[in-house]
């Protein structure tokens, strides 16, 4: 799961280009820093698309940091 989170945080930074790494705390909500809506979404696209999987709007709510974010990627990657 290492290797998908630490793809989901060169993501994020790729996507938004914050002014400061995003990723120090992986537990902190994806929301809470840096990244608005609009960001969020972009990230999430990105992560669908990099990974091949498709993220549906209940999740969305529930995925809201790196590490639960990488957990369910994770799971859905093994099932698919």
């Amino acid at each position: 799961m290492t290797d998908v989170r630490q793809s989901i945080v060169d993501i994020i930074n790729k996507v938004v280009k914050p002014s400061s790494p995003i990723g120090q705390d992986p537990d902190q909500s994806l929301l809470a820093g840096e990244l608005d809506s609009l960001d969020y979404a972009s990230v999430l696209m990105a992560v669908e698309d990099k990974f091949d999987v498709s993220l549906q709007d209940v999740e969305v709510e529930e995925i809201n940091t790196i590490n639960k974010l990488a957990s369910h990627v994770a799971r859905m990657t093994k099932t698919n």
